[in-house]
């Protein structure tokens, strides 16, 4: 039999039809949070981060998103953001909610929740926004209280 005969057919003159599948969405996280025993720390990397806390119906919100193992103002008494070497862009948005009443009292009676603000290397900018109350501001070497109750 040649090679030419009609009734052979050669691998490479069989067609073959190629499929591409797709892959699930991938999703690189440049924050992380966790919460344990009321306090909720939220880490960015070494990228400029975009870190926005807010509240909807007393939960506690990164990013407009829900936060593991659920931090609630009723079940946190601080927040610990630490922005991480890029220039970071953190927001404490209160437009829905005060970051309040908090899990414990305090020694003044009032109980709240310390937000405490590390924005690592880089040129980060804090900013605060939706009260519409008066806010009283004390400045440190150490940080801002911003309550005004020294605790």
């Amino acid at each position: 039999m040649s090679r030419k005969d009609s009734n052979t057919i050669s691998p490479l003159s069989v067609s073959r039809r190629l499929r591409l599948e797709a892959l699930e969405q991938r999703i690189l996280l440049a924050v992380t949070t966790g919460f344990t025993d009321g306090v909720l720390t939220i880490t960015g990397d070494g990228d400029a981060d975009s870190i926005a806390i807010s509240t909807d119906s007393g939960a506690i919100l990164l990013n407009d998103a829900a936060i593991t193992d659920s931090p609630t103002t009723e079940n946190t008494d601080s927040i610990v953001i630490q922005g991480g070497a890029g220039d970071d862009v953190i927001t404490i948005d209160l437009t829905g909610g005060a970051l309040a009443p908090g899990a414990s009292s305090e020694e003044t009676g009032t109980a709240e929740i310390e937000i405490e603000v590390d924005g690592g290397e880089g040129t980060d900018s804090v900013a605060i926004t939706g009260e519409t109350t008066d806010d009283t501001f004390k400045g440190s070497g150490t940080g801002i209280n911003l309550t005004g109750d020294d605790d």
